[in-house]
This record gives structure tokens, sequence and C-alpha cells, in this order.
């Protein structure tokens, strides 16, 4: 038995898929039909990760919420090529002595890290010890950085940057909408999970002699 979340070795080591869902059996079967059902579970989280059951949490941590959500848009508003992307990650710590750092690992959907950023950047909380209490962490991603397409998010928490204290069990989720500005004519998906908007510059050098 091969137990794992890790979308690419099912693909490579499984010829049969079972799924589980809240301890029960959801899918047996086909390993591409299995991970189709495994990825439609994990979407519905949508662009809000909530704690409604306080499962998300442990001595060290309560993970109370994620959200992600287009710059200056309402929360569910659709998130766009070109739109920043304010996320906000509301937690509880406990612990008194820890001093907390957040990393987030953005995935795609055979769980495959496309990038990772990291709370070390707060120059105000960085290495501090956090007093027991609710704490809110927000991050902007640029516009005209993600492809369209669905991407995962793992919280990960560390104390110094030396010790893993919580790794949340579900990963929040987000989806990127195609958006066919500065795209000339071309409308389509472009291949990728990033979309840099490069500018370019062309300068006729010498007339044809």
């Amino acid at each position: 038995m091969f137990v794992s979340h890790n979308m690419a070795s099912i693909r490579g080591l499984c010829s049969r898929v079972v799924v589980l869902d809240n301890g029960c059996i959801s899918f047996d079967g086909d390993v591409n039909e299995g991970i189709s059902e495994y990825l439609s579970q994990k979407s519905k989280v949508g662009n809000i990760l909530l704690n409604e059951n306080n499962t998300y949490q442990n001595e060290n941590i309560s993970l109370r919420k994620v959200i992600f959500q287009a710059e200056n848009k309402e929360i569910g508003d659709l998130i766009y090529i070109e739109d920043e992307i304010d996320i906000s990650i509301e937690f509880f710590n406990w612990n008194k002595t820890n001093a907390v750092d957040i990393t987030l690992h953005f995935m795609d959907q055979q769980e495959t890290i496309l990038f990772v950023t990291g709370s070390n950047t707060d120059e105000n909380w960085h290495g501090k010890r956090f007093k027991s209490g609710i704490y809110n962490c927000a991050l902007t991603l640029p516009g005209n950085l993600l492809n369209a397409g669905e991407y995962f998010v793992r919280v990960v928490f560390g104390h110094a940057q030396k010790e893993l204290i919580y790794l949340a069990p579900e990963m929040a989720s987000f989806e990127v909408q195609n958006s066919i500005n500065n795209r000339g004519s071309n409308h389509s998906k472009a291949p990728g999970f990033f979309r840099p908007l490069i500018k370019w510059k062309t300068t006729h050098l010498k007339h044809e002699i």
C-alpha cells in the first residue's frame, strides 16, 4: 500500500487509487479518475479556508482562516491574471514561547511546488516571540504573475525557522481566471504556470538593401 498526496508519485507508482473523504471511501478504481475525484474534493474549499470545526489546530497553533481575494474586490469575486491577490492567514498562537514564522507552499494540481514565500520578511515580527492570542499575517501577490488555473497552498508554521510546530492538514486553494488583456488577438490559455507581463521593444536597425 502506498499512501500519498503527491499526484505525480501516485500516477507513476499506482495502478489503482482509493480516495478517502472524512475517513470514508469516496472512490475506488482507476488512477486518473481517482486523482480527479481527490482534486475535486480539494477544490470545494474555494478561495476561503475556514476552521469551522476546530480541526486545524494542535497545542501550538489554531489556524482560523485563509483568504484569497483580488485587491479592491469583494471576497468571492473572480480573480483574473492581472489582479493583485491579497492573502490573509488568521491564527491563534497558544504557546507564548513560540517565535512564529509562516511559510506558504504554492503548488499546482499535481502538488508540485511552484514557489514558496515566508513571513521572515516581516521585520517587525521576525524572530520575536508571540504572546498568546489571535494574529493575522497578510501578503500580496503581484498581478501578472500566475497563469490561469487552480492553485493549492500548504500553510506551514515554524518556530524561529528551525522547528516545525504545525502543518495544516488541508490545503487552501484559489483559482485564477484567464484574461484577454495584453493578449492581442490570442485569447486562449497560455501554457505554463507563470504569465508575467514583460515589456518588449523592437527596433528597425537597417533598411532592406
